[in-house]
Order: structure tokens, then sequence, then C-alpha cells
């Protein structure tokens, strides 16, 4: 819900930076943002680590086969979020939600397909209804450019 949240507050913030002013590249904002999830992170961490007792850390350090799938999920995810401020540093923060929907759910999709996870029938509802409200979302939004453009 915060993520959506801020995401909604930020989003509208940004576009209007960008049309006030030229277009800063995006990796500006992925660092300041970065910067400020890992000191968040690492205190979390450390407050675990001193206080709880967490052992995480020594775990993964320990264990080959954890320690390279952590790796693999960290670049996968830094890949992910250099495409993602990228679009919004192309395109406004609209297309960026249609791209980030779409993706999500064919995650989910995929994943229940590739790994047999047995959805209900309403999981398999909730997942078409996401996809055929974003496909109506990018029809309408093109068709509207198209009426606005003649």
């Amino acid at each position: 819900m915060l993520s959506l949240l801020f995401d909604g507050l930020v989003g509208a913030q940004t576009d209007k930076n960008h049309q006030n002013q030229k277009r800063p590249f995006a990796y500006y904002s992925m660092l300041y943002t970065n910067s400020c999830l890992f000191v968040g992170n690492a205190s979390m961490y450390a407050y675990a680590f001193l206080v709880a007792g967490d052992t995480s850390l020594y775990r993964i350090l320990n264990d080959h086969d954890l320690l390279r799938d952590t790796i693999l999920i960290s670049l996968c995810g830094a890949f992910g979020q250099i495409f993602i401020y990228l679009t919004m540093s192309l395109y406004d923060n609209y297309k960026v939600a249609i791209i980030t929907t779409t993706r999500k759910c064919l995650s989910v999709v995929a994943s229940a397909i590739l790994f047999n996870h047995a959805f209900s029938r309403e999981q398999w509802i909730g997942a078409s209804m996401v996809m055929m409200a974003t496909c109506a979302e990018v029809y309408l939004g093109n068709k509207n450019k198209k009426s606005k453009a003649h």
C-alpha cells in the first residue's frame, strides 16, 4: 500500500518536474533512491543483528548456492531498476505504471505455470481482470491520442 501511495505522490511530482525543466537522466534519481534505501536497510539489519542476533549474513556467506541465488536476485533487481528509471526519464510515469503492472501480472502467471502453483478460480479471474484492464487502458489511451491528433 505504501508503494502505491508513494508511486502516486512521487510520480505526479516527477512528471511536473519533467514538464518544467529538461528531463534529467534517471541515474541521479536512482542513486538518491538507492542511497536512502541502503541506509534504511543497513540500519534495520544492524538492529536485527545486534539486538535480535540475526545470522542471515553468515548463512548466506557460508552456503554457496544461497550466495549465488542472492547475487542473481540482486543483479536481476538492479537491471530491472535501470530499465524502470530509464523508462521514467524517457516517458511519463503513466507508461511506467502500465509497464510495471503488466510485468508483475505476467510474472505471477508465468510463476504459476512454470512452477506448477495451483491457482484458484478467483486468482485466475483476478489476473485476467488485471490484464484486461491494462489492455483496455492502453487501447483507450491510444484511441484518445489518435482522436486528439485529428
